[in-house]
């Protein structure tokens, strides 16, 4: 059985973000009916930061406790063959893919024979759970409204596994600058909305911050947020249609605000440390 959680978050909210990380991860990990699980941090979209890398092994470390074995697959200097990629890949458990910049994603993934491995994998029926954030939300659609050119949204092809096409932070009110509306500059769902009605974009998903999708065996089973406000969206050249969304809990909960704090301050900690290293080293 295939589950992939499709998500989008901001990472500019410390607190949200946390507790959207918490109540999705758990999500995931109880989808999975084993003791131990190994979990893989994919930062392509991110450039492979390390600081991004270490944040999310961590974190997954500190929260879910010792039956987890994390890693991290770097794909931007891989010296790995497809097979050894292949083999690594079927190892996990998890993916858990991260944002960023959508097309240099996959243009990395192509180059690294990643994308024919995952479409092998999935023709197999032996893809682990896939996870992922905005451009680690996107690929496996169609085709999705991307900012990967910094202030401008375009359409942009990508593996083609759903027919419909994929619009992460969909409650974004950043505006960018849109060549196919007349170089209007506009909010990121007007932008995916007029897509969708030129026919650049094939009807889809707008999953604003904070939401996940849920995919079984390649069809819709869920639609979660981590917020009360929040809801998904389905986007035709017709209409725009509200999903069914379930909120697994209220960010203001002051136990998860409490637990987020602590969390934060751990990590404020942990790289307080990390750079008094890398100082006595330099020095």
């Amino acid at each position: 059985m295939t589950h992939m959680l499709l998500m989008s978050f901001d990472d500019s909210n410390f607190l949200n973000l946390n507790c959207t990380l918490n109540r999705f991860l758990e999500y995931a990990f109880g989808l999975i009916n084993k003791t131990n699980i190994h979990f893989c941090y994919i930062g392509t979209a991110g450039n492979d930061r390390w600081i991004e890398r270490v944040f999310f092994t961590r974190f997954v470390r500190a929260k879910f406790g010792k039956n987890i074995t994390t890693s991290e697959l770097s794909l931007t200097k891989s010296r790995r063959t497809e097979k050894q990629l292949e083999d690594y890949i079927t190892q996990q458990d998890i993916l858990f893919i991260g944002g960023g910049d959508t097309e240099k994603m996959l243009e990395i993934w192509n180059k690294s024979g990643f994308s024919f491995i995952l479409d092998k994998l999935k023709s197999e029926n032996r893809l682990p759970l896939l996870a992922g954030v905005s451009a680690g939300g996107m690929y496996p659609f169609h085709s999705g409204l991307t900012d990967s050119t910094p202030g401008h949204y375009t359409a942009m092809s990508c593996l083609g596994w759903f027919k419909e096409s994929f619009c992460p932070h969909a409650n974004s009110k950043r505006k960018s600058l849109c060549a196919y509306s007349n170089n209007q500059y506009l909010e990121r769902m007007d932008a995916y909305i007029i897509a969708v009605r030129q026919g650049l974009l094939p009807s889809g998903f707008a999953v604003p911050d904070n939401c996940m999708l849920h995919f079984e065996n390649f069809n819709l089973v869920g639609v979660i947020s981590s917020l009360k406000e929040n809801k998904c969206y389905y986007v035709t050249d017709q209409q725009v249609t509200d999903l069914d969304t379930v909120c697994t809990v209220n960010a203001n909960d002051p136990t998860i605000r409490l637990e987020c704090w602590s969390t934060l301050f751990r990590y404020i900690n942990y790289f307080k440390l990390c750079t008094a290293k890398l100082q006595l080293n330099n020095g």
